[in-house]
């Protein structure tokens, strides 16, 4: 099966004036019709920098090099005006906080039926309808009136779903979920989860997931990808990510994950991630924080080490 997108040693610098921010440092990975791949790690990882990488939103001050191949096209290539075609077209993105993502001046349903107007993909009329017909797929009541509503008279919850359905309104092929359960309460995020996974089931949308929640992750994705200090630390299948856990660092985010009904003490990975602008280019990011660590963990960049066809650790342990 080809890949939708892949990503090809990418990396994400920006050059500021307190000195370079290495968020991104030579990334890679592949992503299939139809699946959802994870993206998990600590705050200041570089998760959420990659896929603005991808949808090219970022500041005239980063520099992005690599490749980022979406349907046999990298869009580094692309220009401004046709990134324009394919955001919220082709490529669709939720962000973390949706009462900053949504304009509070302007109704729900106007929000909702930009993407179809701006794409041309139909009448005003035929976009309200269609709009209203995402409020009603996304689980809000009444979707007819709450068309008419601003994003103040709506819950939490209730403004994810809407950012949701002005996501998949123009049916793209790829999702970017940027921590789409960020502030909700449990059962609400459960219910977010739930829907991303149905519709994706029924529009055969592929979906990246980021999130530092462990637990989200294994819950919905095909494939997860560890990410620390700008770099991937271990890539692998969820099933075998969860029977066969390698790197250090994976670890130490599975054993400070708590588990519903378990007496099991947490052990919290001591120490802080690394600032960004202090990165060396040799070297394993995790190292001072690792209890495992060798002399040349610091010094030599870990090679990649295949485990099997889905499983790949980055680390001097498996050598």
């Amino acid at each position: 099966m080809e890949y939708l997108l892949e990503v090809k040693d990418l990396k994400t610098h920006f050059y500021t004036k307190k000195g370079v921010i290495k968020s991104v440092n030579g990334i890679s990975y592949g992503l299939k019709r139809g699946q959802t791949l994870s993206i998990v790690g600590e705050s200041g990882s570089g998760k959420s920098v990659s896929v603005l990488s991808i949808m090219r939103l970022l500041p005239t001050y980063a520099k992005v090099d690599g490749e980022i191949i979406f349907e046999g096209n990298n869009l580094l290539n692309y220009d401004d005006r046709k990134m324009k075609k394919i955001r919220g077209n082709h490529i669709s993105m939720i962000f973390q906080d949706p009462m900053s993502s949504l304009n509070p001046t302007v109704k729900i349903g106007q929000q909702i039926m930009e993407p179809l107007l701006w794409h041309h993909k139909a009448s005003k009329r035929e976009a309200r309808q269609k709009a209203i017909q995402m409020l009603t797929e996304v689980g809000i009541p009444s979707a007819k009136e709450r068309f008419d509503q601003y994003p103040f008279e709506f819950s939490g919850g209730m403004r994810q779903r809407v950012m949701i359905a002005m996501a998949l309104i123009s049916e793209p092929e790829l999702l970017i979920a940027d921590e789409p359960t960020t502030s909700l309460d449990v059962t609400v995020q459960a219910q977010i989860l739930q829907l991303i996974r149905k519709i994706q089931e029924r529009r055969g949308t592929s979906v990246i997931l980021i999130t530092h929640n462990l637990a989200v992750a294994t819950m919905v994705s095909d494939y997860i990808v560890v990410m620390y200090g700008g770099r991937i630390v271990e890539k692998a299948t969820t099933k075998e990510f969860l029977k066969n856990p390698l790197h250090p660092y994976t670890l130490g985010l599975l054993n400070s994950t708590p588990i519903l009904k378990s007496r099991k003490s947490l052990n919290p990975i001591p120490g802080q991630p690394p600032d960004l602008r202090k990165l060396k280019d040799v070297g394993c990011p995790f190292a001072k924080r690792c209890s495992k660590k060798m002399p040349r963990c610091e010094v030599e960049n870990p090679p990649e080490i295949k485990v099997s066809n889905t499983h790949n650790v980055y680390c001097w342990l498996y050598v």
